[in-house]
């Protein structure tokens, strides 16, 4: 007799080393029980995030927050099954798990075959001094591959991991001159904070502001030609809309996907079935295109709403 805790047929099984490439036991059963549930012909697997949740035992919550950082992390797609279809479709890149499989093996590896090679050298001050530098070499690899863009976007609540390294790669710095090149901006810091609040009020944990987070916030304003304004309305409007809250959840990604809200809040905007999110992107685009004509610029989210 089955005790409602303990299954005795089939479960939700995955291979540990899933679980080390993802860096999450609770990621991994929800890769795998999207991987179990997916059609076998297009590949992709339809379900909501309260089945997902309730098939692997997570409140829901906890399935929507991991599941955007994967879908941010590129480990997986989510997208409409139509125009006029709201269903869920999910798609599991594999090639991207199996990448990061293979840097947790490289590390794992690596720092094992540079610890065996001080045990064969017996016990003089040469193996001493042999001993002390792979053991710095050892430290070094695991800090540099920490700071891999691949396995900052797979942390846990998007901590800046490893940024002692960085600033420790740099040849010829220092601390005062480490702060120097990373000196907060007002512009820069108010964007950030604006995102990090604003997902915050969406129900999931507030993120970490990141040296990452500032750099896409800067090239937006310095390379992309993004006025303040401009992207001040992007995350407002990306917040306030169902799909797109749960996938702009970095500051990396809301540069990546800029023009595509940029399109999408415009096609919104202009269609005879217009909803209360696009009157509200109107009106901030209007106070957006007024800031700007009194500083003589044009703002290129501006167009958005006309």
């Amino acid at each position: 007799m089955s005790s409602g805790l303990l299954i005795h047929d089939e479960f939700v099984a995955y291979f540990p080393s899933l679980g080390r490439a993802l860096g999450s036991v609770e990621d991994a059963v929800l890769v795998q029980s999207l991987w179990f549930r997916r059609d076998r012909n297009t590949g992709t697997t339809t379900a909501t995030v309260a089945e997902l949740a309730a098939a692997v035992g997570m409140t829901e919550r906890t399935a929507r927050r991991r599941l955007g950082k994967m879908a941010d992390a590129g480990v997986l797609e989510k997208c409409r099954a139509g125009a006029y279809d709201a269903t869920t479709v999910w798609s599991v890149h594999l090639d991207r798990i199996r990448a990061n499989a293979d840097m947790a093996n490289m590390a794992t590896s690596t720092c094992q075959n540079e610890q065996v090679e001080p045990a064969i050298l017996a016990t003089s001050d040469v193996a001493n001094l042999a001993t002390s530098h792979v053991a710095n070499l050892a430290t070094s690899h695991v800090a540099n591959l920490a700071t891999s863009s691949s396995l900052q976007e797979l942390e846990e609540d998007n901590k800046n991991v490893g940024a002692a390294a960085d600033a420790a790669t740099i040849p010829g710095t220092t601390p005062d001159s480490t702060l120097e090149k990373t000196a907060e901006r007002p512009d820069v810091e108010a964007l950030c904070s604006r995102l990090a609040d604003r997902i915050a009020a969406n129900g999931s944990k507030r993120p970490t502001i990141t040296k990452r987070w500032r750099d896409s916030a800067r090239l937006m304003l310095d390379t992309d030609g993004r006025t303040l304004a401009d992207v001040m309305a992007a995350i407002d409007w990306s917040q306030q809309d169902a799909f797109w809250q749960s996938n702009i959840l970095s500051m990396p990604k809301l540069r990546e996907k800029f023009d595509t809200l940029r399109l999408q809040a415009g096609r919104a905007a202009t269609s005879p079935r217009r909803d209360r999110q696009a009157d509200i992107l109107e009106a901030e685009m209007q106070a957006a295109r007024a800031a700007d004509a009194s500083q003589g610029s044009r703002s290129p989210f501006g167009v958005i709403g006309r």
